[in-house]
């Protein structure tokens, strides 16, 4: 039996908008590292903040509960998060966990 594939490393990157750009896959086992690394980085940055999901592999309901806390976070903060380019596929995570009146996106 083989082994599955390993999931690629989410990372937070900044982008030439001033905003981030979220890379690689954003689940149960990576969204721990993504969380101690984002949030000094997200508590910084200047508000409105855009976080661009368009380049993310996969999503799945831990990304989301990361999202979310992204959220959390830049409110304690009194400062704004958008998310843009959200797949079909996370967008339909969000729905169905009732979140898409919470989370700021496009």
């Amino acid at each position: 039996m083989s082994n599955p594939p390993k999931p690629s490393p989410a990372r937070l990157e900044a982008d030439a908008n001033g905003g981030f750009c979220i890379l690689g896959e954003l689940s149960f086992a990576t969204v721990g590292e993504v969380l101690v690394h984002s949030t000094p980085v997200l508590e910084a940055a200047a508000d409105p903040c855009q976080i661009d999901c368009s380049q993310l592999a996969r999503v799945d309901s831990a990304g989301v509960a990361l999202m979310v806390e992204w959220l959390r976070l830049r409110r304690a903060a009194g400062k704004d998060i958008r998310y843009t380019g959200i797949s079909p596929e996370t967008r339909a995570i969000i729905e169905v966990s009732d979140l898409d009146g919470l989370l700021p996106m496009d």
